[in-house]
């Protein structure tokens, strides 16, 4: 199965989202500050995989808590993992304490989520 297939519930969630609070692509784009509206539409039609740090710019746009967007997401799995890891881990580095610190509760939010939901498969 494709990335791009995984993340096709992200490219969904961003897009309901961004209807749900009545804004266009540009108009998204420009109160997340990072993207143009033509890069919205790509991450909405899964055509281009946004970064952690550009869906949390996105969900604070939407006025969402950052999980709704990609809650559900299965793991990737395969001989890329280690190497996507150490990218991860080389961008983490890089950002402040206090950032890491909420990300480190993103994560394990996400964490406790996913074994609540195996726990009730």
């Amino acid at each position: 199965m494709s990335r791009s297939h995984h993340l096709q519930p992200v490219a969904a969630r961003v897009r309901a989202a961004r209807i749900a609070a009545g804004l266009t692509p540009a108009e998204l784009a420009e109160r997340a500050g990072r993207l143009t509206g033509t890069e919205i539409v790509n991450v909405e039609g899964g055509r281009r995989v946004p970064t952690l740090a550009v869906l949390a710019d996105l969900a604070r746009a939407l006025n969402v808590p950052l999980h709704s967007l990609v809650e559900d997401i299965p793991p990737q799995l395969g001989e890329d993992d280690d190497r996507a890891l150490r990218a991860l881990a080389e961008r983490l580095r890089a950002l402040d304490p206090k950032v890491l610190q909420r990300a480190l509760g993103l994560l394990q939010a996400m964490v406790r989520a996913a074994e609540e939901n195996e726990c009730q498969s």
